[in-house]
């Protein structure tokens, strides 16, 4: 998680923005970020480059978690794979014949 941090340049007000941001999209609720909180809060100073950034993080979360509901049930859906896979399998074959026939 700490390259992830350093790569992007993320800070803790970036990082609460985007959990408030799948909160808002019913994604995940108040059980999540509450974890996230404690798992960020938890990390030992100094234990990686980017572990002060995530400690901030997770300090500021704690202290905005009464904001959050939870997400809304979502329905089961079952997905037919076997569709999905020849569906698949006819747009790759679509795609191969028209990179052929362009080539040509």
């Amino acid at each position: 998680g700490a390259e992830i941090v350093l790569g992007n340049r993320f800070n803790p007000e970036a990082l609460l923005a985007s959990v408030h941001d799948i909160v808002r999209r019913g994604f995940v609720g108040r059980r999540t970020a509450d974890a996230l909180a404690v798992a960020a809060q938890g990390l030992e100073e100094g234990a990686s480059p980017g572990a002060a950034v995530l400690r901030a993080f997770g300090t500021q979360l704690g202290r905005e978690l009464h904001a959050f509901g939870e997400p809304p049930p979502r329905a089961h859906v079952d997905i037919d794979y076997a569709s999905l896979f020849e569906a698949e399998q006819r747009r790759a074959r679509a795609a191969k014949a028209r990179a052929v026939w362009r080539r040509s």
